[in-house]
């Protein structure tokens, strides 16, 4: 595909529904922003995950796409989009949108084989089909000024110092098939806690508060449960401050990659050669059963896949990162 590019003004991207699926499209927002410098972009998100691009300058609207909403409404949708005009329509979904709002350039519909290689490069050679150069894809810019001085003001408020040594930790997941053992992320909290100029967080949304209670009340020393604090942007700042994260395979784990920290990321049920962490210095932590990944949303062996991991393995890899 020929594309010239002083053609393309107005781009829409249609990215995907889940925080984690979105976060790993951002490379491609990213390749858009540097190869089209001059063209406006509007994201068509399924959710309101879509709300994490929103500091990027380059990003002039952002809309939610919401499948449960009535034909009627689809349909006011498509008719909008078509009245903006578009000059290119990627597509992360392989919909039938970049047809419908009548994009001259537009990502094919159907799906190349779903090889196993890292969404991150998959999403790419989307590009890379339509002739785009993914070189040195960048990342777009996660956080404002405003989402900057929220978290420091807040971590002032807990005497979290600058040359405090901050060590994230994510214990929740939207499948509890990724979930590690909650005993085992506490094991490695308390151990954590106690280490000097250290600071355990623990972050996540409301509905992991109680696995954040759980395991502040058994830490000594510095930790804190910062679940439901941040909205995406502004997590995306803090793990930006933060030396590690050890973490399921959940949406924090893509976002800490976008900031260039290491992690270490626990997977039983999904593959990791797929979604596993993109930073350097990264640690994935599996066993090797022959039933794993198996991607699949029920376990028949009660997820041995997980449970054979051990606080042991986590501390571990923590020791090897940070060399505590």
């Amino acid at each position: 595909m020929n594309i010239k590019k002083t053609n393309i003004k107005k781009i829409l991207f249609v990215t995907l529904t889940n925080i984690g699926d979105l976060v790993l499209t951002l490379p491609v927002l990213g390749v858009l922003k540097k190869e089209f410098p001059k063209a406006s972009i509007t994201v068509l998100a399924g959710s309101e995950a879509g709300e994490i691009v929103r500091a990027d300058s380059s990003v002039s609207d952002i809309l939610i796409y919401n499948k449960r909403a009535t034909l009627l409404d689809k349909l006011k949708l498509i008719l909008k989009l078509r009245s903006m005009v578009f000059d290119m329509a990627v597509d992360m979904r392989h919909s039938l949108f970049p047809i419908l709002v009548g994009a001259r350039y537009r990502t094919p519909i159907f799906k190349s084989p779903d090889r196993a290689i890292h969404r991150k490069k998959k999403h790419l050679n989307i590009l890379s089909a339509m002739g785009i150069s993914t070189e040195d894809a960048p990342f777009p810019s996660l956080f404002s000024r405003e989402d900057r001085l929220k978290v420091n003001a807040l971590l002032s408020k807990k005497g979290v110092l600058p040359d405090d040594k901050i060590i994230v930790i994510a214990p929740g997941a939207k499948s509890h098939m990724k979930r590690w053992k909650i005993d085992g992320f506490m094991d490695v909290c308390l151990r954590l806690s106690k280490e000097a100029n250290t600071i355990v967080a623990i972050i996540g949304d409301s509905t992991d508060k109680a696995m954040g209670s759980q395991m502040i009340a058994n830490s000594e020393g510095k930790a804190y449960d910062l679940s439901g604090a941040f909205n995406l942007r502004e997590l995306a700042y803090f793990l930006s401050l933060s030396k590690l994260l050890i973490t399921n395979d959940s949406a924090p784990l893509h976002i800490a990659g976008l900031v260039d920290i290491p992690v270490i990321a626990i997977f039983g049920p999904t593959d990791h050669e797929k979604y596993g962490p993109i930073s350097p210095g990264s640690v994935v932590l599996r066993k090797g059963l022959s039933c794993s990944p198996c991607e699949q949303a029920v376990c028949e062996f009660d997820l041995e896949c997980m449970k054979q991991i051990s606080s042991k393995d986590v501390l571990n890899a923590v020791d090897r990162i940070l060399l505590l």
